[in-house]
């Protein structure tokens, strides 16, 4: 038997909540900050494996968790997670930069930077749209990338020099790259979305002087398309258990 403990403020996890108690799982939510400290004492029933699923989560609070046999399911960074949080990050930032900007996404000039598992989703997608893509890369393999999956390319290094042409900008590295010297040469009604984690990749202080739209937005799947995510999450779990279940029958 598998028990379900859901800690976090994140709509995925309302709706995963609900998932999990439809199909008769038992399943506890907890997102209050005042219940997540006293879950170090959460009663682990013997003979029961706990699964707690979590975005972040205090690491004395998993620490504790993990000593009383639970195991732990981190949505954020499970490697089963990240195409589908990437298609939900990538449509939502899409999404709001729309509501942002007069302009369609079609033949605009948009630029993307970085080419990882979000930066690739994203300029798909804006490609699907009809947008002229560019990629801002570092390294030579991601350029190759950008360049077989039909974006044009632009190092880092001359990314200021060309940052002028675009519509819409959205950065996914989470390093300062857009700088005063790029954010200098940006149009006035370029649309800047910033979905890279921690303090982001803008200088937000220059942009606002300069009186750039830059937003930074995080947390997009749970805001964005939490059913979706939450029923991607769901399948991942029950088949997991269904895994485990049959590892234990041999």
């Amino acid at each position: 038997m598998t028990a379900y403990l859901l800690i976090g403020q994140d709509k995925r996890l309302e709706e995963l909540y609900e998932m999990l108690k439809e199909k008769g799982k038992q399943v506890m939510y907890v997102q209050e900050e005042q219940e997540i400290e006293a879950l170090t004492r959460y009663p682990i029933e013997q003979g029961k494996k706990t699964v707690c699923v979590v975005g972040k989560i205090p690491q004395d609070i998993e620490t504790a968790l993990k000593e009383k046999g639970a195991v732990f399911f981190h949505m954020l960074t499970d490697k089963r997670c990240k195409s589908f949080n990437a298609v939900a990050t990538a449509e939502g930032a899409i999404a709001h930069a729309i509501v942002m900007s007069p302009w369609n996404i079609e033949d605009s000039a948009v630029c993307i930077v970085g080419f990882g598992t979000c930066g690739s989703v994203l300029a798909e997608k804006c490609k699907a749209l009809g947008a002229k893509t560019t990629v801002v890369v570092r390294r030579q393999e991601m350029a190759k990338a950008a360049a077989k999956a039909g974006h044009q390319v632009i190092w880092t290094e001359e990314f200021a020099e060309k940052a002028g042409t675009f519509r819409y900008l959205f950065n996914t590295v989470p390093a300062v790259l857009i700088t005063d010297s790029v954010l200098k040469k940006l149009r006035k009604d370029v649309i800047l979305i910033d979905i890279a984690s921690n303090e982001g990749g803008v200088d937000y202080k220059a942009a606002a002087v300069r009186q750039i739209k830059a937003v930074q937005i995080l947390r997009i799947p749970g805001r964005f398309a939490a059913k979706s995510s939450a029923k991607k999450l769901f399948e991942i779990l029950l088949a997991q258990e269904e895994s485990t279940a049959l590892v234990e029958q041999e």
